[in-house]
């Protein structure tokens, strides 16, 4: 978390309520406060984790929403729609989402809705929890008052609509977040990035690329569309959305490979160059992020010695990355080092079996070869992976 977007002593409060018998000794940094105890942790989460949420907010998003699931619905009648809300706060995103789906005409049978959240509290407080009125900033119709029970001024979320959703608690850049689910059709994750360190929000975004469908819908915060469409989304032209869409990739990673190999834009295509992820990483070295961009810079001026020196000096210091060696093949293939590149691609996929680009890339350098058998024994591979990430 980038402790600087919380408000002013936000952590300081937390640790005087959490601590009241270290007030006096509580260090003047209280971002750098050694703490180890798991439960602490937890409950200093619990506490400056911010549950800023309310029923259909940025209500053109649900708009959206139930415009793509009936689009869905028609071209694929059989399937089951899986969505994902993170973070959920109190429950009332995701129940927003099951509410338009079932005035959609869906049973909760046609859905799933996942909702995580990294508050424990949060999570624990949903079956429980009444909402009130700063729960509801937008005018429910009669259409949607209908699934919520009023009590005492205070309202709860009826059951038909409780039992479409199921929640757990969860850390969205955790390196295992949801490792091994089936991917979904839908995701939430609005106004997240935003609280996130840069290398936070380059693993929040590795697992959502991971866990989205090929065809598959994002909706974020308002502020948020930009980065996603600056690597392999493109913006969803639904105003108010704020939604965006997986592209073609085998399209745009053609196009890469070809500007990289010829130089034009290649600034262009080196910087976008999807290599910051975690899924299937040995290392959680948190100098990496940083490593990746310096050499995305020197590469990004044409320095590509310096970019090829830097990811051979980082690979003897700290052993093999395969991110690091998909960069390196990619400043090779700039260099027109075309074996040096074909290793380094080869090496890149021995240490994560499942990166489809070190696969494509490879494919693409056998077509140029006029190796068609080796060109097509890679695009199966990479459509046998792909397929899998459908299904």
């Amino acid at each position: 978390m980038d402790c600087s977007r919380l408000s002013q002593g936000c952590v300081e409060e937390a640790l005087v309520k959490l601590t009241p018998e270290n007030n006096d000794t509580l260090s003047p940094d209280p971002y750098s406060h050694p703490v180890q105890d798991e439960d602490f942790i937890q409950s200093l989460i619990d506490e400056v984790v911010i549950p800023e949420s309310w029923f259909f907010r940025d209500e053109n998003a649900f708009f959206c929403l139930r415009e793509k699931v009936i689009e869905k619905k028609r071209t694929t009648p059989d399937s089951s729609l899986r969505i994902l809300s993170v973070p959920c706060a109190r429950g009332e995103e995701p129940f927003s989402i099951a509410m338009t789906l079932l005035e959609a005409g869906f049973t909760s049978n046609d859905f799933q809705i996942d909702a995580v959240d990294i508050s424990r509290a949060l999570i624990q407080s949903i079956d429980h929890y009444a909402y009130r009125s700063f729960s509801f900033r937008n005018e429910l119709g009669h259409d949607m008052k209908k699934y919520f029970s009023e009590i005492q001024e205070t309202f709860q979320i009826r059951p038909e609509v409780r039992s479409c959703v199921s929640f757990q608690q969860g850390n969205p850049i955790h390196i295992d977040f949801l490792a091994g689910r089936a991917t979904y059709d839908i995701i939430f994750c609005r106004n997240l990035m935003i609280y996130l360190t840069d290398a936070a929000r380059s693993n929040l975004m590795e697992h959502i690329f991971r866990l989205l469908k090929g065809d598959g819908f994002l909706f974020v915060g308002h502020a948020e569309v930009a980065p996603w469409i600056a690597t392999r989304f493109q913006a969803v032209p639904h105003p108010g959305s704020f939604a965006v869409q997986r592209t073609n990739d085998t399209e745009k990673l053609k196009t890469d490979h070809r500007e990289i190999r010829t130089g034009k834009h290649r600034k262009n295509a080196l910087s976008k160059a999807p290599v910051n992820v975690k899924e299937g990483s040995r290392h959680n070295d948190d100098s990496e992020p940083q490593t990746l961009q310096q050499i995305r810079s020197l590469a990004d001026r044409g320095d590509l010695d310096s970019a090829e020196t830097l990811c051979l000096k980082r690979l003897q210091t700290c052993g093999s990355e395969w991110e690091l060696l998909y960069m390196l093949g990619l400043v090779y293939l700039g260099k027109n080092k075309d074996r040096e590149a074909e290793r380094s691609f080869k090496k890149a996929i021995y240490l994560n079996p499942v990166h489809t680009e070190s696969m494509a890339h490879l494919a693409l350098l056998a077509e140029e070869q006029n190796n068609s058998e080796k060109a097509s024994d890679w695009r199966k591979r990479l459509g046998t992976i792909n397929n899998t990430r459908s299904a």
